[in-house]
């Protein structure tokens, strides 16, 4: 049809009905209410955790961009895995937050042994947590105060045609 009204349809941008769609980097399922990472984002997460976790057996300071790029994805994962990830990155947060503060980004860091138990909690986490249920209420949620509402639709006629129609969409 929209085609035919000639509208240019484009397809990359466009999502259709669907119960399972990817939106923001997250999958999101209505069928099982969950939101959940992919795969490949949580793999590549605990491949950078894994660099850290070398360093720091090692004894290897590490870039502290790179600890910040590591802790930026693990609170990037909130939504599909919950405040956990916030508590078992406690320790690598305060140590960055720190050092950061003394030397500025471009300095280096170490990981210590409680950082290494942290990551390696948050690695195993990572993988056996994946989704997190979609919160759902059944009580009304409302839009329109009542006030909005006399105001749109006071005097509407449904029968009659010659009023403009309101259309009111939500991108949530």
């Amino acid at each position: 049809i929209m085609s035919c009204s000639a509208w240019q349809i484009a397809t990359e941008k466009t999502v259709f009905p669907s119960q399972v769609v990817r939106y923001l980097g997250f999958i999101i399922n209505t069928l099982e209410m969950r939101i959940s990472a992919p795969v490949r984002k949580v793999a590549k997460l605990q491949a950078d955790i894994d660099e850290l976790i070398a360093a720091g057996h090692a004894g290897q300071l590490v870039p502290c961009r790179q600890t910040a790029s590591v802790l930026g994805s693990n609170a990037h994962l909130l939504n599909s895995h919950g405040e956990i990830l916030k508590i078992v990155s406690r320790e690598s947060q305060q140590l960055l937050g720190t050092r950061v503060v003394a030397s500025g980004w471009n300095a280096y860091m170490s990981v210590n042994h409680r950082m290494i138990e942290e990551l390696n909690m948050c690695k195993i986490y990572l993988e056996s947590h994946n989704g997190k249920p979609i919160r759902y209420e059944s009580r009304q949620t409302t839009i329109l105060k009542p006030a909005h509402k006399t105001y749109l639709l006071d005097g509407w006629d449904p029968n009659d045609d010659c009023r403009e129609l309101i259309t009111m969409v939500s991108d949530a």
